[in-house]
């Protein structure tokens, strides 16, 4: 796999990174006249425990496509993602900015209020099946 990483502000949760990411994408060419499909889609990571509960459906995570986005990152080293493929589908430099932006909320304002979501209890998923 092609490498290209960036490192997540040490406050951001992985739930707001991911966040982050998935609002500065654009919906996959698939939804376009689909808006009510693109709505279900969205609807599967609108909150901060549907994220964690899709993370914890990953086997590597690595997020292809989510909530009716294409993401193309992988979490596997958080807070190291490897965004080469993001960077790619939306410009050099688009997964840095989008978390630089995000970063720049106020914490209580972000989809995981005070980014109390910790990947430290995922990890523990992803080590056990080693």
């Amino acid at each position: 796999m092609k490498s290209s990483l960036v490192t997540v502000p040490d406050d951001l949760s992985y739930v707001n990174a991911f966040h982050a990411l998935w609002s500065q994408s654009r919906p996959a060419v698939y939804f376009e006249g689909r808006p009510d499909k693109l709505k279900q889609h969205e609807e599967t990571i609108s909150t901060s425990e549907k994220i964690v509960q899709f993370f914890k459906n990953l086997n590597d995570y690595y997020v292809d496509y989510a909530g009716g986005r294409l993401i193309k990152t992988d979490f596997s080293h958080f807070p190291e993602l490897n965004i080469y493929w993001y960077d790619q589908a939306y410009g050099i430099g688009s997964a840095q900015k989008a978390l630089s932006h995000y970063h720049n909320i106020p914490s209580n304002k972000r989809l995981d209020r005070y980014d109390s979501c910790s990947f430290s209890e995922i990890q523990k998923k992803l080590i056990s099946k080693l």
